[in-house]
């Protein structure tokens, strides 16, 4: 039976030309989409384009019949736009003046009068599809463009078994398929052919501890090229690692295109920095001319050009990842690394000014054509299908295109496993023999064991919270041991990063925290917590009414402080609150080290808010919340920035500090940051930051903190 699908505005947002992808169904376009492209045409952005995209489609439509009436498709389907059900009756509480009102006015129009087809509606928008649920209408997301989940994506490599007699073949002549095998759960032989380029372990069948690497070729199993490269001075770790480098070094002549999946702290963004400098810099041939790094924001990308700065201050805040793998890169002494910072940061800005290393927003790269460029596109897990189909497309002769990610840890709120760009060109590009792709593995991941175990899975948030709960029975009674951190269970960036952590006995953190563990267990979030904040649905709230309970005693006259530190703010209801708060006479002190939308000391606005970043030998990690003054302060410490990501799309943990000594420790932390005139700089009213004027004794805050700790230590 033949459907009519009614298409909501976002899907052509989303891919212009959907409405050619449903066969030989009817598809109606209500008139309220045809008013949502209008406004949206002339924008500079992603969804301007996409809009202007979408109503080029239609114009050749049109040039082929009257829309009102219908076009015939290919498939043998029908497009049309609808113009009628105006007088469709909703609820009182669903009003006529919103769009989407006017899409399910359509809809149920649509039902009523071909009552013996079905109507669905397709909308990306979750609401609307509630929306349309009360009201009895079949709605669901576009899928035409997703690809097979996640656990069946391609990874790139394949663990197989050699006949012995065959497995020191690799290196003289290399092994046929018809040699390689698994064997199945029912223990028989299954023979395998892997895709073109694929990586192997294999695996002597007669002694499975001789084990060899190797990579399908097209026509046999040939030995990697690269095994003892060391780029820049970086050796391999495990097996993932060396696949990964035999991509990355194999020339852009046989492999334009490297695909890396896996997730935080595989080392796929250290690696390809590495093998870039490595190219550029000691090989024998100059391989490539420049680095070009991007990382694709959804919202930064689409806001980039009202920021201040040049190109580089803007995109700065994002890069910032990139800038640590560089500096570990180039000093490789750890040791070394901070004796003369300003020396290694030197080293650093003449890559970027010789133009050897360069950042660049997507929107920048958009249109431009590579030619001799190791191109790398971070996090390209954010990434549309469209868009990545575009970076492809431009790649020059000479240019090597890297694309790294992690589709499980997804910040656009229209992309999912399915549909992003990364997994898109995985599935797409298995089989071409210009790519070279490999999965990194959990078990590669370059972190403590420790944080290995307590990690778990949620489907649609990132658990982003450091939290461990150590219980035991003792004497019949439940005990707890909870430690709550800021940072990663990580060796190496707990030696880069400055980071808090607290370790305690009280029974109802405790209980909390177990709260916390069993709700991911169950792949739930906590709905209600009492001791610990715990996101998505137990911090953003709880903040915000903190912010109310400073803005009542402002207005009653009474003394009201918030004091933050963290990475980024850009959570508007917090922003918003925190500007309600400056108004109402609340002193607020921010320490804020990346991005930050919120402006400091504007009349009538800001006045009462004063907003540092600080930059130093070590990376300012740890987040501390602080609402009130003496007796009835709250002092917190947490995982989470006030971003949205980490408010409402994460599990994250902020927890209160109880104790009166710790509460002073953590104040005069606090108070330290605040009175740094070394590494601090001040943000003015456009924005920008200026480095504060020495008046009298230079007051590095870091290093006073460091001389702290270690006066502790010993």
């Amino acid at each position: 039976m033949k459907k009519i699908y009614v298409i909501d505005t976002n899907i052509l947002i989303h891919e212009p030309e959907a409405i050619l992808n449903f066969e030989d169904n009817e598809v109606i376009i209500p008139l309220v989409v045809l008013e949502e492209l209008d406004g949206l045409k002339n924008s500079e952005k992603e969804k301007g384009r996409n809009a202007r995209e979408a109503i080029r489609c239609l114009e050749k439509l049109r040039m082929q019949g009257d829309l009102v009436i219908g076009v015939a498709t290919e498939q043998g389907g029908i497009i049309r736009i609808e113009k009628n059900y105006i007088d469709m009756e909703l609820p009182v509480d669903m009003p006529e003046d919103k769009m989407d009102n006017r899409i399910l006015k359509v809809c149920l129009g649509l039902q009523k009068e071909y009552s013996d087809e079905k109507t669905i509606l397709v909308t990306k928008d979750i609401l609307l599809r509630i929306k349309a649920q009360m009201l009895s209408i079949t709605a669901q997301d576009y899928t035409t463009d997703r690809i097979v989940r996640q656990e069946e994506q391609y990874s790139g490599r394949m663990e197989v078994f050699v006949e012995e007699d065959h497995f020191k073949e690799l290196k003289k002549k290399g092994i046929k398929t018809e040699y390689i095998y698994q064997m199945g759960e029912d223990g028989v032989r299954h023979p395998v052919v892997p895709e073109m380029n694929q990586f192997l372990i294999l695996k002597a069948d007669q002694s499975t501890k001789k084990v060899q690497l190797g990579r399908f070729d097209g026509t046999k199993i040939v030995p990697l090229q690269y095994k003892k490269s060391k780029p820049y001075g970086v050796t391999p770790r495990n097996v993932g690692q060396y696949f990964l480098q035999e991509a990355l070094m194999t020339p852009a002549e046989t492999a334009p295109l490297v695909i890396v999946k896996g997730m935080a702290g595989t080392a796929k963004t250290f690696y390809a920095v590495a093998v870039g400098l490595e190219k550029v810099f000691n090989a024998e041939k100059k391989e490539y001319r420049k680095i070009l790094i991007s990382r694709p924001n959804a919202q930064f990308d689409d806001d980039i050009g009202y920021l201040p700065g040049t190109e580089q201050e803007k995109i700065s805040p994002l890069m910032r990842p990139i800038i640590d793998n560089l500096e570990q890169l180039i000093d490789s002494d750890e040791e070394a690394r901070y004796k003369n910072e300003d020396e290694l940061h030197a080293k650093i800005d003449e890559l970027f000014s010789r133009g050897v290393v360069g950042t660049e927003a997507m929107n920048f790269i958009r249109g431009r054509s590579f030619v001799n460029t190791y191109l790398i596109i971070d996090e390209a897990q954010n990434m549309t299908p469209k868009q990545v189909t575009g970076i492809i497309t431009r790649a020059g002769k000479g240019t090597k295109v890297i694309l790294l990610g992690d589709p499980k840890q997804i910040d656009n709120p229209y992309l999912d496993e399915q549909t992003n760009g990364l997994s898109y060109a995985s599935e797409h590009m298995k089989e071409s023999p210009y790519c070279y792709q490999i999965t990194l593995n959990a078990e590669e991941c370059e972190r403590s064991e420790l944080a290995m175990d307590v990690i778990y899975g949620l489907p649609g948030y990132k658990v982003h919270s450091k939290l461990c709960l150590i219980t035991r029975k003792h004497n019949g009674e439940i005990q707890y041991l909870t430690q709550v951190g800021t940072g990663n269970y990580n060796e190496k960036t707990a030696e880069l990063y400055t980071d808090l952590m607290v370790l305690t006995e009280n029974p109802q953190i405790g209980e909390n925290a177990r709260q916390v563990f069993q709700a991911l267990v169950m792949g739930e979030v906590v709905e209600e917590s009492k001791k610990l904040l715990v996101a998505p649905k137990c911090l953003q709230n709880r903040v915000l009414e903190m912010i109310d309970t400073e803005i009542a005693h402002a207005k009653q006259n009474e003394q009201a402080y918030i004091g933050l530190k963290m990475n980024s703010l850009t959570d508007k209801k917090i922003i918003d609150k925190l500007i309600e708060a400056s108004q109402a006479g609340v002193k607020i002190e921010l320490v804020v080290r990346g991005i930050c939308c919120l402006a400091a000391g504007v009349p009538g606005y800001t006045k009462n808010v004063e907003i540092r970043s600080i930059v130093g030998r070590y990376l300012e990690h740890s987040r501390i919340y602080i609402f009130g003054v003496e007796e009835r302060r709250n002092i917190f410490i947490a995982s989470a920035d006030f971003m949205t990501r980490n408010t409402v799309k994460r599990v994250e943990v902020a927890l209160p500090i109880e104790s009166e000594e710790l509460k002073v420790r953590i104040e005069e932390m606090f108070i330290t940051m605040m009175s740094d005139n070394k590494k601090a700089r001040m943000m003015k009213l456009d924005g920008m930051y200026e480095k504060l004027p020495i008046d009298g004794a230079e007051f590095n805050s870091q290093e006073i903190l460091f001389e702290q700790a270690y006066e502790v230590i010993q």
